[in-house]
């Protein structure tokens, strides 16, 4: 009888609780295949994946950030601004959180508050050329022509010595363009 207990509790064990072991999958696990699915370009379904992901572990700002890169992509660019707001939310030193913020306020014509964002990630991260020319941009959306063109300068100069010739060519073109409204 005592067998038959025992061979049963195993069946149980088998048949029922070791697979639903083997289907869970952690947070981690689900978020790295998010990212992988997000590097393919197979954003609908890498999208799934942080949300289920967020459902296991609503308290991890790096999700809600790479859902919000995920959905700038897309052009879901208000959906991008609430996940960037929740990820600095649980972590406000996350500068690239800020600077892909303001690439969405950018975008939706946000432009005071994208100047904020971009200002905040030059605060933490000086010497990010990428942050200097968005924010020379947002500023000249703005009409501020010469301050468009003083942080051209300096996103010039970081992509100049990053040696950075795609980016800083960009940069000489954007100054060729508001040069003549800058004085």
């Amino acid at each position: 009888m005592k067998q038959l207990i025992r061979f049963w509790i195993f069946l149980l064990f088998v048949g029922f609780i070791l697979p639903s072991f083997a289907q869970h999958e952690d947070a981690t696990t689900i978020l790295q295949r998010a990212v992988r699915k997000h590097k393919s370009h197979h954003i609908e379904e890498a999208l799934i994946d942080y949300n289920r992901a967020l459902a296991l572990e609503p308290e991890w700002p790096e999700i809600y950030y790479s859902r919000g890169l995920a959905k700038n992509e897309i052009n879901d660019y208000y959906g991008a601004i609430e996940d960037f707001n929740s990820a600095l939310a649980l972590d406000p030193e996350n500068d690239s959180a800020y600077f892909n913020r303001g690439i969405s306020e950018y975008e939706t014509k946000q432009y005071r508050l994208a100047l904020k964002d971009f200002s905040q990630a030059i605060e933490m991260l000086p010497g990010d050329a990428k942050s200097y020319l968005n924010r020379a941009m947002t500023k000249s959306a703005l009409g501020d022509q010469k301050g468009a063109l003083k942080d051209a300068e300096q996103a010039k100069k970081f992509f100049k010595a990053l040696n950075k010739k795609n980016e800083y060519l960009e940069v000489v073109d954007f100054i060729n363009s508001i040069k003549g409204y800058a004085y």
